[in-house]
């Protein structure tokens, strides 16, 4: 069921040049009855939480498979994220914004984590490289990441949503 699954994402939602779309509608017969992206900026843009995680779950199908197709698939995906990201390597929300709008540090958390494994799995050193050295470069610039611990707890400004407090325990901090 996962494979078959799997296997129709990778149809239906992946478009040629390795973005996605968020959701397909299917009519009762199976066949696709629509195809848009819901929390993205449009309809035919690409939701840069959507693409880091089927970047991380055509990943994941492919350790466990070992089809061929789903780490083209990953590679695909992977590919986009990475050519289509910004000078700091913070995405935003959609690939389709630029400028003043708001950024998205969980796609680029997810995608980080996609990226290092998808680079244990590829055939070719370059590749390999590729896939990790973004990963390395998003950690050091999310402003969630405390490096130390402050007075007051520090906030979360860079999501897509209203600034939110992060009480980190300072235990937890090295």
């Amino acid at each position: 069921m996962a494979i078959s699954h799997a296997v129709k994402t990778m149809q239906d939602h992946v478009r040629p040049d390795g973005s996605t779309f968020h959701v397909v509608d299917y009519n009762t017969d199976g066949t696709v009855f629509s195809k848009f992206t819901a929390q993205g900026a449009g309809a035919n843009t690409t939701w840069s939480r959507g693409q880091a995680w089927g970047l991380n779950g055509f990943t994941m199908v492919y350790r466990y498979t070992q089809d061929a197709r789903f780490l083209a698939t990953a590679q695909q995906l992977a590919d986009y994220f990475i050519n289509n990201l910004p000078p700091d390597f913070v995405p935003y929300w959609d690939f389709s914004q630029s400028g003043t709008a708001p950024r998205d540090s969980s796609a680029a958390a997810i995608a980080a984590a996609g990226l290092l494994d998808l680079s244990k799995y590829v055939a070719l050193p370059a590749d390999s490289t590729r896939y990790r050295t973004p990963r390395s470069t998003f950690f050091p610039r999310f402003p969630l990441l405390p490096t130390s611990v402050t007075a007051s707890p520090p906030t979360a400004s860079c999501c897509t949503g209203p600034p939110i407090s992060l009480e980190i325990p300072a235990w937890t901090l090295r």
